[in-house]
């Protein structure tokens, strides 16, 4: 990924709501898993889930409008 790249993830990626951002931040950059990302954040597997792909679909979306 080359740093303009980089760059609009990282912005798009800093709009999310905390919520939606900590849960990312466990899946991707720590690489835990749905169970751990659910230990350490207090709420269910399914809500890691479901904030995961919430949180997926907004990047998604703003990375298209930013170009």
């Amino acid at each position: 990924m080359d740093d303009p790249d980089r760059l609009l993830l990282i912005d798009a990626l800093a709009q999310l709501p905390g919520d939606q951002r900590a849960v990312v931040r466990c899946a991707y950059y720590q690489r835990w898993p749905t169970a751990q990302i659910a230990a350490d954040l207090h709420i269910t597997d399914e809500t890691v889930k479901a904030r995961l792909h919430q949180a997926l679909w907004v990047v998604k979306l703003q990375l298209r409008e930013m170009g």
